[in-house]
């Protein structure tokens, strides 16, 4: 028989709700305990009569049908990527080289942001923005063979955004940026290695570029 625990709802002192949560996560935790217990003997019993096992809940079995989610051998996806801008980085022929600058009258926060940023994106160069013009910066960056372009945005000592850019003709894209929190200040951080980070699990349209 199934134990009622006391109702947390009602309870006013933060110390004792709390005490009655865990008690009823300890009840529910024992129920499904002596459930599964309780199954199993029954499947014992029953041997070869025994129903099949309840599959699992999962993010895969209990999604919802999607039709941006590119099935493999898809013609329409496999035609797109031949035409793809990134299609020679994805390919293997066309390792990137990227240029990250910032906006103009950048603070600390921004450099504190990028010293984190840099260290973990292969193939990434600063680029002082001064007083140069983004146009100027582009060209320049076209020239010396950069792929892309990244600008760092701030607002009132906030960071916002980065903005993204495929040399020489596109396309563009915006990123928000709304939690960033400085490796510096993680607890019992881990320390970058020279390892060459990928995407393995980009199965949406809209996420792919």
């Amino acid at each position: 028989m199934k134990s009622v625990p006391r109702q947390a709802s009602g309870i006013r002192n933060k110390v004792a709700r709390r005490r009655v949560v865990l008690e009823e996560k300890a009840v529910k935790k024992k129920d499904r305990r002596e459930a599964r217990k309780s199954r199993e003997k029954e499947r014992e019993r029953l041997g070869s009569e025994a129903p099949p096992k309840r599959e699992p809940r999962t993010l895969e079995n209990t999604r919802e049908h999607d039709e941006t989610i590119v099935q493999r051998g898809d013609e329409a996806v496999a035609e797109a990527e031949q035409v793809d801008e990134f299609a020679g980085v994805f390919g293997g022929e066309v390792t990137p080289k990227i240029l990250v600058t910032t906006g103009y009258r950048a603070t600390r926060v921004t450099y504190e942001f990028l010293k984190d940023f840099v260290a973990v994106i292969p193939n990434i160069v600063y680029y002082k923005r001064g007083q140069y013009e983004l146009k100027r910066i582009v060209k320049y960056a076209t020239n010396k063979g950069f792929t892309d372009i990244i600008v760092v945005r701030e607002d009132h000592k906030l960071l916002t955004g980065l903005v993204h850019c495929h040399l020489p003709d596109g396309p563009t894209a915006e990123y928000r940026l709304t939690s960033y929190v400085p490796s510096g200040r993680i607890r019992n951080r881990g320390k970058s290695t020279s390892h060459t980070p990928e995407v393995s699990s980009c199965t949406s349209v809209r996420s792919c570029p």
